[in-house]
Order: C-alpha cells, then structure tokens, then sequence
C-alpha cells in the first residue's frame, strides 16, 4: 500500500504484478523483433530475386499484427492497481505501465461497495485475497492477495475509510431502535 495526498494505492500482489515490469519488456522486445522481421522480409527478399507481392503480403501482415499488438499490450501496462480515492470517495481499478501511463479499467463509488472481505486461502501455502462486492451480488473485485494478517490490516483500514457508504447499512430494509450509547461494530465478514 502507497499512500498519496488523495487517498491510497493497492498492487494487487498477484503473479503478474509482481512481473509486470518484465512483462513489459518482454512484450516491447517482442513486438519490436516481429516488426523488425517484417522490415526484413520486405529488404532481404527482392535483395534475392524472390519478389513475389502476395507472397510478402501474407506473412509480414501477420507478423505486423502480432507486433503490433504486443506493443499494444506493453504500452497499456500490466500492474493491476486499486486506487482507494479519499477525495472523490471512489475505487479505482487500473492497469499502468513503467513509465507512469494509466488506464482506468473500472470505478466505483464507496455508496455501491457492498462489503470488504479477506477470503482465506484454500491450502496452506497460498495467499488468501481480499475482495470488495459491490452491491449485495456476486460482483467481486480483487483488491490484493498476500497473508491473511497482512489483509486483515488493510481491510479494517478500508473497512474505516467506507464509512459512511453502504457498509454502515447492514439492514438497510429494516428499522429497529437502539439504545443511546450503543454502537454496533463494523463487520464485513462475507
């Protein structure tokens, strides 16, 4: 967890966040080497007396598309972030790259969060993941995967932070009086 003047950031923790910065390369590499490739068909072959146009077409248009997309996916990054924004009151799923660039793939506002939960690994030696529902459905995001302690931290921080959204509303539809002084805990077991 970052924090930063407007709220918090999350890395998802998971295997390709941890690598998302060889991934990156590795798919500029890639792209970079099928389109040099196509460069080369279109040079070295008419060099050799082989200039046949639907011949040269074919694979050098594949081999420009695949290029092409992999520094697509370099350029649009691979690190799955979550971005809690105290400010504007909303989560934000992103994906950014090395060199800063950002996408927002997903936001939600913390009035729609249903609830903030840390689902335990199944076997010992995996990390257990903490998720936020949205709404009361089987809508999940993936916040970040790691030890169970480690979550149980940042869920009651966010579990702190959505105050005042939905999470307060554990029986929205029914009213019932409480005694003055009393307060119910926060709970966001799922």
């Amino acid at each position: 967890m970052t924090g930063t003047r407007w709220g918090y950031v999350v890395i998802a923790g998971g295997a390709v966040s941890r690598n998302a910065g060889a991934f990156e390369r590795a798919a500029w590499i890639g792209g970079l080497a099928l389109l040099s490739a196509v460069g080369a068909l279109w040079i070295v072959l008419p060099l050799l007396g082989f200039f046949d146009l639907g011949a040269l077409v074919a694979p050098s248009g594949g081999l420009a598309v695949a290029g092409l997309a992999l520094c697509w996916l370099a350029e649009r990054g691979f690190l799955e972030e979550v971005q809690v924004d105290l400010e504007e009151r909303s989560l934000r799923c992103t994906l950014s790259n090395a060199r800063g660039g950002l996408r927002i793939r997903r936001e939600v506002a913390f009035d729609e969060v249903g609830s903030v939960f840390v689902q335990r690994a199944e076997r010992p030696g995996q990390p257990s993941k903490l998720f936020v529902r949205v709404g009361t459905g089987d809508d999940l995001i993936e916040v970040a995967r790691g030890r169970e302690a480690v979550l149980t931290v940042l869920q009651a921080r966010m579990a702190r932070d959505l105050q005042g959204s939905s999470l307060r509303k554990a029986n929205p539809g029914r009213r019932t009086r409480r005694r003055r002084g009393l307060a119910r805990p926060l709970t966001h077991a799922a």
